[in-house]
């Protein structure tokens, strides 16, 4: 069995984005915008990445996917903040249709011996616990039976947190069936689909999806440069105190005091 990880750290692909824009054009300016890039090098550094490289099970794949116009000084930060983790690797794509390029990412990391392949993906202000690659194989394990009876399965940790950072820390916890973060996809390694073919809101009509409740999986990253939506309507946010923090740390391996926050009139002295 084989667990792979995919994260898009800007990557201009050919559709995959609710914001659409005219050009590809628009699009690497858009996402190569210096002050978006640094919102999202700081979620990247600060969350995505600390429950990566301390995972309880680092026997797995985490790729992350950039486009070949990334400028130069940017691909050398982003290569160093994962330099430290054997299981990840930075790879450049040039502009590519979004499925078929996920899908090439994949097919090239997957071994060639024709097991199962479990697959998860995390946008840049995404996290997973700790204990997440532990957990996914473990129960990965015991529905072997069920995935060979069915050739395909998702599995569903639907409980985490969300989490925004402005001029504070405000986190807030969520149940929510079939977010991206803390989901993945069992496959056969030859399979010729991967797990960027299957909307992930659309997974339990496409597939047998086993729900895990247990503890809190993943948090999901809120920022104005959010591609898909959130209703901030629910009003879960609240700042982060210190148990919080400590939970965060232990959690998810995030230091929040670590966090650059953004200073706004209030906060400047």
């Amino acid at each position: 069995m084989q667990i792979i990880g995919l994260c898009r750290f800007s990557y201009p692909c050919l559709g995959g984005f609710q914001t659409e824009h005219e050009t590809i054009e628009d699009r690497i300016s858009y996402l190569f915008d210096d002050t978006r890039l640094e919102e999202r090098f700081r979620t990247f550094e600060h969350v995505t990445i600390p429950g990566i490289r301390y995972q309880t099970d680092d026997d797995f794949t985490f790729v992350i996917v950039t486009g070949t116009d990334l400028p130069d000084h940017h691909l050398d930060r982003l290569e160093a903040i994962v330099a430290d983790i054997p299981h990840a690797t930075v790879l450049q794509l040039p502009p590519m249709q979004h499925r078929p390029a996920m899908r090439e990412v994949i097919e090239h990391f997957r071994k060639k011996d024709g097991g199962p392949s479990v697959e998860f993906r995390l946008d840049d202000d995404d996290a997973v616990a700790i204990d997440f690659v532990e957990e996914l194989r473990a129960t990965a394990t015991n529905l072997l039976p069920l995935f060979r009876a069915e050739g395909r399965l998702a599995i569903d940790f639907n409980q985490g947190l969300v989490m925004k950072i402005s001029d504070k820390v405000e986190v807030g916890r969520v149940i929510k069936p079939c977010w991206t973060p803390a989901l993945a996809v069992m496959l056969w390694a030859g399979a010729p689909r991967c797990l960027m073919d299957f909307a992930h809101h659309k997974l339990p009509h496409l597939m047998t999806t086993v729900t895990q409740p247990r503890r809190d999986m993943y948090i999901r990253g809120l920022s104005d440069f959010n591609d898909s939506s959130f209703d901030r309507r629910e009003n879960l946010l609240e700042p982060a105190s210190e148990e919080t923090a400590v939970f965060l740390s232990e959690r998810f391996g995030i230091d929040i005091t670590a966090i650059p926050v953004t200073k706004t009139a209030e906060t400047v002295d």
